[in-house]
């Protein structure tokens, strides 16, 4: 079954991703793939609009 992690943790990760962190540094750091970083960037592209797809609402 897939981890879950708090809605802090994955905001303040999406926040270092898009200011320049890398990810296989934030997912080293946080302890997750980089697949999970990479989806939850994703989606918040397709949450903002940047990009086509079901929206989190």
């Amino acid at each position: 079954m897939p981890r879950r992690y708090p809605a802090e943790v994955r905001h303040q990760v999406i926040e270092l991703a898009r200011s320049g962190t890398k990810v296989a540094q934030l997912a080293e750091t946080f302890g997750m793939s980089d697949a999970t970083i990479y989806n939850w960037l994703t989606q918040e592209k397709i949450d903002r609009g940047e990009i086509d797809g079901l929206s989190t609402a």
